[in-house]
């Protein structure tokens, strides 16, 4: 069970305090469920990759997961793209490790847990 966030031009405490709300709304869904969180920075290095991860077996429902990402700051571009995908049967709810542009990679950051 997993969950990705990419938040987007706000603090690291921000982006923190995102994935810790997106837990207690999990939580809710999932109460027998414990989750682990982290973050990295983002490519672009204009913001932050959020990722929680469940101990459990049953998969997040698509609706409660497109509304908790949304609710938590999920860049909205990224959840309409996701829609439009999971309609056509095609994988979502990914984060690149890295991108190019223009002749240049640009690396995310390394995952760090947050307690």
């Amino acid at each position: 069970m997993q969950l990705q966030f990419d938040f987007d031009g706000i603090s690291r405490e921000k982006s923190i305090e995102n994935l810790k709300k997106a837990v207690d709304l999990l939580q809710d869904f999932h109460p027998n469920v414990r989750f682990q969180t982290r973050i990295r920075v983002s490519g672009g290095k204009s913001g932050y990759h959020g990722q929680i991860i469940g101990n459990g077996n049953e998969e997040i429902e698509n609706g409660i997961a497109f509304l908790v990402r949304q609710v938590c700051g999920d860049d909205k571009l990224r959840i309409e793209i996701d829609r439009k995908r999971k309609a056509q049967g095609v994988s979502y709810d990914k984060l690149f490790d890295s991108y190019s542009k223009n002749g240049q990679t640009y690396l995310a950051g390394k995952w760090e847990r947050i307690v």
